[in-house]
């Protein structure tokens, strides 16, 4: 995670899959958990990166990035956040069922 967010320090918006929640059997709400740690660290440094998109493609896998952004940024910010991902989600053609687009 940490090398693929260095990797694109010189864009504004970028966007990455939700990693280890395939078909190895890494536990989803670790992978959450470190997922939103690695992005918290990283938009805490000098780059130019201003929003970082998590792309959730399965259901089982949405609810333990709902609960790990709700631990680290409050419920009413994720709701927020959700909100937001709804609009993007429907504008970009994706089915809100099977796809959800979380915003740092």
């Amino acid at each position: 995670m940490r090398g693929a967010l260095e990797a694109c320090r010189k864009y504004n918006t970028i966007a990455l899959p939700a990693i280890s929640c395939g078909i190895f059997g890494f536990s989803h709400d670790l992978a959450a958990r470190i997922t939103i740690r690695q992005i918290q660290n990283f938009m805490a440094t000098d780059s130019a990166v201003s929003r970082v998109d998590i792309v959730v493609t399965k259901k089982d896998v949405i609810s333990e990035f709902h609960s790990a952004l709700v631990t680290a940024f409050g419920t009413e910010k994720v709701l927020s956040l959700i909100q937001t991902s709804a609009s993007a989600a429907a504008d970009s053609g994706y089915k809100w069922d099977f796809c959800k687009l979380l915003y740092f």
